[in-house]
């Protein structure tokens, strides 16, 4: 039996664009979903795992998360980033 992320239970409860798409190995930073039905993420806890996962320096990990992932766009449903306060 597979683990059941957050990104699943969200994807059973809300509703989630046939067209949204994901940041690969980052379902424990999903907050939530957006009016468009694009998946929101958080950013902050992204760097972090970033950091995790490949002992990156926080400082190379931001600018990696900056370039790599924040900036590629790759359409309307482009998932969203978001730094909370």
């Amino acid at each position: 039996m597979s683990k059941t992320t957050k990104l699943d239970r969200m994807l059973d409860k809300f509703i989630i664009s046939e067209e949204a798409l994901k940041a690969d190995g980052f379902d424990d930073c999903v907050l939530g979903v957006d009016a468009e039905g694009r998946i929101v993420y958080d950013a902050e806890k992204m760097i972090r795992h970033i950091v995790k996962d490949t002992g990156m320096s926080y400082d190379d990990a931001e600018e990696h998360f900056t370039f790599k992932i924040v900036g590629t766009d790759v359409g309307d449903f482009t998932p969203l980033y978001v730094w909370k306060a």
